[in-house]
């Protein structure tokens, strides 16, 4: 199956995504990443809006939908950590 546009993302997405499914709080995911809060927050918005869901758990639903993430007996990966 080819991805539609919804199973496209950039790697910084695919970090921020991968990074809120193990809970983490904008904050931490921020100071891991090196970026400002703010743009981790514009990240978000821009997955949701993409997605059409209203939260960070429906987030992480729609990226295990999609293909994005997966769910596994070890919890929910992306082919492996982020690299940071």
């Amino acid at each position: 199956m080819r991805p539609g546009p919804k199973t496209r993302v950039t790697s910084r997405q695919l970090q921020v995504i991968w990074l809120v499914a193990q809970g983490l709080p904008s904050k931490e995911i921020a100071a891991r990443l090196g970026v400002s809060e703010a743009a981790v927050k514009k990240h978000l918005a821009h997955l949701m809006s993409r997605y059409a869901v209203p939260n960070r758990a429906a987030l992480v639903r729609a990226g295990i939908a999609h293909g994005i993430l997966v769910a596994g007996p070890e919890g929910v990966t992306s082919g492996g950590p982020p690299a940071t």
